[in-house]
């Protein structure tokens, strides 16, 4: 048991050391940044610098360490808040990022990025004492690439084809996220992927060893625009790819690690890795031959934080930095060049700064999933959605309640499809689907899903034939959510999934008169050619992944119900009427070469 005067003694240390720490330059809120990061870089060890950028990844390695005689504590870079805090409890969850770039709204998707940002940092504010630290300050983006390959399983992560409408749109996801602090980030957001990344993920071949052949013009003109613009708007990183660029690992890649981004752009934000990228830098890629080197090319290139990952099995390569250091690879100047830009970040979450000075630092935990940010979820997937058809203007429907409908198709009562990928936590309380929605607005509604799901390949065709007769107006809930298309998972043709085709047959030959309504949910084209041609379907509506608000959203819209209700978004990428269109070269799944 400690004694008064050991009490005592223990509480005197603590203190010294804290003021010890305080007296550091890099405390010093007077001073410039580059001063504040250049003094406390250089009182690192090289082997700390090798933790500090080897462990930015998924656990085990994860968090980078705490620095105990300077009194820097664990830091955790690894987070996702696409479109929703991604692992925070009762977050809200928005439309997938090619719906809300169809609004072509930059102050809706800065909204959008503020709540997100919001509810993220309440939740840190609440656990950031935790130790290792459960989430941090730094998250990854949506999907910031070009969409050129239709097929393309992260289509739907992207905002679009236009690399300006990208660029316009990520300056307000990077506002929105990070806030307009002059001084803090509310959240800092790492812009994914850098660059030239498009498909293929899996069909014919992986990404992991993919090399994208792309002329210099081509870079210039449709690849680099966008990062550019959103680098420009403060964003505190950006993470190379999986893939190589003509040849080179983007990790390793000092062309666009270091001439493009730091020479060019003057960049000062940090780098990091895809997860398990460094890795694949040599096993993938067989750019180089141990640990050792990979380490050394990617640290030369310009890659400041590798993000490992368990899935491999084996240690991040960059856990070698200090061996690299050693064998005359890496310049100590170099490296603690390299470093730099991880410790400017976590200044600019106000980390060493006295936690009064950062207003951030009060955003309460109450403000998850509170009601005016539930209501925008609602309004973001109404400013979503495209009108494709609507002969003889059947929209809007009657607000009075109609005797008898039909909803049918494996979309119309699945939320976990609705959601698409990297999305925050699925809340019930939250969430409506196209079948509760469509429900409000009828005294009796008749329902079959079809199919098991949206892969749709066990059909029955009995319950939808059943379902369609004596309704007066029949809603088909089509598409194709990331069970058929999400990242890994490319699609090797455009058509509606499985025996989707066949549903839609059967309830053209069976509708008895009444007015189809397709809802199309997708992240991507689909050959409506048959629906499109269909005069037996009165309208189509491209809902694409509208997350929580699906149903509510939907309701709003057919019947026109208040503001925001009229479907004005617009299609942010070339919509090919068939196969066929869907040009040649993408055809060959060249699909990065310049045509």
């Amino acid at each position: 048991m400690f004694t008064a005067s050991a009490r005592l003694s223990a509480v005197v240390l603590v203190l010294l050391v804290a003021l010890c720490h305080a007296d550091y330059p890099f405390r010093n809120t007077s001073l410039p940044w580059h001063d504040r990061v250049d003094d406390l870089v250089q009182r690192l060890t090289v082997e700390e610098i090798t933790s500090q950028m080897a462990m930015g990844g998924h656990p085990p390695w994860q968090p980078a360490p705490a620095i105990p005689r300077l009194g820097i504590s664990a830091f955790k870079w690894n987070g996702e808040c696409e479109r929703g805090a991604n692992g925070v409890p009762n977050a809200t969850a928005f439309p997938q990022g090619i719906g809300l770039a169809a609004s072509f709204s930059p102050s809706l998707i800065e909204q959008v990025m503020t709540v997100v940002s919001m509810e993220w940092r309440a939740y840190y504010n609440s656990v950031s004492k935790k130790t290792p630290p459960e989430i941090g300050l730094n998250c990854y983006s949506t999907t910031f690439n070009i969409m050129r390959d239709p097929r393309w399983g992260r289509c739907q992560e992207t905002f679009g084809e236009d690399p300006y409408l990208t660029g316009h749109l990520g300056e307000s996801y990077v506002r929105g996220v990070q806030g307009t602090h002059p001084k803090y980030f509310r959240v800092g957001i790492g812009a994914k992927h850098f660059d030239a990344y498009g498909g293929p993920d899996d069909k014919p071949i992986s990404r992991m060893n993919f090399d994208a052949k792309v002329s210099e013009r081509d870079l210039r003109t449709t690849f680099l625009p966008a990062f550019r613009r959103i680098l420009a708007a403060g964003a505190a990183g950006i993470m190379c790819t999986y893939t190589s660029l003509n040849g080179i690992p983007t990790c390793a890649n000092q062309w666009l690690l270091t001439e493009v981004l730091r020479n060019e752009w003057q960049y000062l934000g940090y780098t990091v890795s895809d997860a398990g990228a460094v890795y694949g830098v040599r096993t993938h890629h067989n750019y180089t031959h141990n640990d050792v080197d990979t380490a050394a090319a990617c640290v030369n290139a310009g890659l400041n934080l590798e993000d490992g990952t368990d899935q491999t099995g084996l240690k991040p390569p960059y856990l070698s930095i200090a061996a690299a250091v050693k064998a005359g690879k890496i310049t100590e100047n170099t490296l603690r060049r390299k470093a730099r830009p991880l410790f400017y970040t976590r200044m600019r979450f106000g980390e060493f700064d006295p936690p009064e000075d950062n207003p951030y630092n009060d955003i309460p935990l109450s403000v998850i999933g509170q009601r005016d940010h539930l209501a925008l979820a609602v309004e973001a997937a109404m400013k979503s959605f495209v009108l494709l058809k609507n002969d003889q203007n059947i929209l809007p429907l009657k607000s009075t309640p109609y005797d008898r409908i039909a909803v049918v198709g494996p979309l119309a009562n699945n939320i976990v499809e609705l959601f698409g990928n990297y999305h925050s936590d699925i809340v019930p309380s939250y969430c409506s689907t196209p079948l509760d929605g469509l429900k409000k607005i009828s005294n009796n509604v008749q329902y079959a899903s079809g199919c098991d799901n949206d892969v749709c390949e066990n059909y029955n065709s009995g319950a939808v034939t059943q379902a369609v007769k004596g309704a007066e107006i029949i809603f088909l809930c089509l598409g194709a959510g990331p069970s058929v298309s999400e990242e890994g998972n490319d699609r090797t043709n455009l058509r509606l999934p499985g025996k989707q085709s066949q549903l839609l047959n059967d309830a053209i030959q069976n509708r008895n008169g009444a007015p189809i309504i397709l809802l199309l949910f997708n992240g991507g084209p689909i050959d409506l050619s048959l629906a499109d041609s269909s005069p037996d379907v009165a309208a189509i509506l491209d809902c694409f992944l509208p997350a929580q608000a699906s149903g509510e959203a939907i309701r709003r819209v057919l019947i026109k119900e208040g503001p925001g209700s009229v479907p004005a978004g617009r299609s942010p990428y070339t919509w090919p009427l068939s196969e066929s269109d869907v040009s040649r070269c993408l055809i060959k799944r060249e699909c990065i070469r310049s045509v």
